[in-house]
């Protein structure tokens, strides 16, 4: 379970890592795969705000490096989980390339998995406590 959880690790902090770096550098070291026009354009639109995509890469980064070092890895989960359902989305609905959902579907499937693994450290997001005040 010990070495499944850190495959996992590497698997979903390492590609986040990897490919949030790529985004943010002005010259990019792994070339994206072309992409039809509907994708292209949604990535257009990201770009041109001006502020979400560099956002969605740091946060890419800084929860890729949470879960790939195991510091603050439940936080790193949970900050990543939006991500990893928008890439999901995002490569059913626009990209619609079979060889293009390979590396998301992976990263999902580890995704779950370190959910499921540490959901004990997890358990307390989903517990209702009224009674707490600020």
């Amino acid at each position: 379970m010990k070495l499944l959880s850190v495959i996992a690790r590497i698997i979903l902090g390492g590609s986040f890592a990897v490919f949030g770096l790529n985004g943010l550098l002005p010259q990019p070291f792994v070339n994206p795969p072309p992409m039809n026009e509907t994708a292209t354009e949604f990535l257009g639109a990201l770009i041109s705000t001006g502020y979400m995509f560099q956002l969605l890469k740091i946060t890419e980064v800084v929860g890729g490096l949470m879960v790939l070092s195991g510091v603050l890895l439940p936080l790193g989960l949970v900050i990543l989980a939006p991500v990893m359902l928008n890439i999901i989305l995002f490569h059913l609905f626009l990209e619609q390339t079979l060889p293009g959902t390979a590396l998301p579907a992976l990263m999902l499937v580890s995704h779950l998995f370190l959910l499921w693994a540490y959901r004990n450290n997890l358990r307390s997001l989903f517990e209702s406590h009224p009674y707490l005040t600020p």
